[in-house]
């Protein structure tokens, strides 16, 4: 008989288990309580943690490092000083995850995916921070916390089709160089503050207006907006930036700032202003992106024009 030498390899690995623990409350209810889990407190090495809607309410009262799926039930960031949620991936799909402090819920280069469920801040003052690139806050599902400070000074998140509401958001550190947003598929940011956070004249970052009619809603700005960098996807035609107040910048404003390269579409600032955008109160909006060979045809146009009119001159001395 023969014997395939692959199964044999096979055959040979140790098995892979993936672990995982689910919370109970069984001592206690805060979360790093080992003995409250069914085995024991969860890690990002394997031992995934579950939350559903069994056991009591869940404190956070300290910094953790943990990839926990949350589909009931209710978590609180409950601590006493800026702590950490360094690694790991935090899915919340269910039940509610409450900002309960007006400390800092810090994403330490850590994802929370927010897909269902309740991301919210009863206390209302407090604020979210992003620390090194690996920091990320995908939104999926509404939020809405008025008066919280959204301070991404590094990392990137994600509002896809839905709209997330801040009081203050605070956009860049100094010499962090890769914050990233992207709003995308009908998503909505809406500030009471947008704010730029880092020193004059650096320009980090990017606001992207990835697919879909989407729209960023400010009620203020800071006097430093003209360092933002946005860029527009050509299939996003549409969306819009609204920004209000005594800093709010005006169309000319806007025009200064395609010409320098700090607002594009599709990456590129080709052709004129006036060929993407409108601009109408205190709202930009793009409105079309010409086609790709559109400048060549007309470029192209204008020198063939230039010769026939060099030769028409020619042809008037002779």
């Amino acid at each position: 008989m023969k014997i395939n030498p692959l199964l044999v390899c096979a055959l040979a690995l140790p098995s892979i288990a993936f672990a995982q623990t689910t919370w109970t409350g069984a001592t206690d209810s805060v979360f790093s309580t080992s003995t409250n889990w069914t085995a024991g407190t969860p890690d990002i090495s394997g031992n995934d943690g579950f939350i559903t809607g069994t056991g009591p309410a869940v404190s956070i009262d300290n910094s953790f490092s943990s990839n926990v799926t949350q589909t009931g039930n209710t978590v609180t960031w409950d601590v006493t000083a800026a702590k950490n949620f360094s690694g790991g991936v935090y899915n919340l799909n269910g039940g509610t995850f409450d900002l309960a402090t007006s400390n800092i819920f810090i994403l330490n280069g850590s994802t929370m995916n927010v897909d269902g469920g309740s991301f919210t801040a009863s206390v209302g003052a407090g604020s979210i921070r992003f620390v090194g690139t690996a920091a990320t806050l995908n939104i999926y599902s509404t939020v809405s916390m008025p008066l919280t400070t959204n301070n991404q000074r590094d990392g990137s998140m994600l509002i896809d089709g839905v709209t997330a509401t801040f009081g203050t958001y605070l956009y860049a550190l100094n010499g962090v160089v890769n914050p990233l947003l992207t709003i995308q598929n009908g998503g909505t940011l809406d500030v009471s503050l947008l704010q730029y956070g880092a020193n004059p004249d650096t320009g980090y970052g990017q606001i992207t207006m990835g697919s879909g009619v989407n729209s960023i809603v400010a009620a203020n700005t800071t006097g430093r907006f003209t360092e933002f960098n946005f860029d527009f996807e050509a299939d996003s035609v549409g969306s819009s930036i609204t920004v209000a107040g005594a800093s709010a910048p005006d169309e000319a404003t806007w025009i200064s700032q395609w010409a320098a390269g700090k607002l594009t579409v599709a990456g590129s600032n080709s052709g004129d202003f006036a060929d993407y955008f409108t601009f109408s109160g205190d709202t930009l909006t793009l409105t079309s992106v010409p086609e790709p060979g559109m400048y060549a045809l007309f470029l192209s146009l204008g020198i063939l024009g230039c010769v026939i009119r060099r030769r028409q001159s020619k042809a008037n001395r002779c």
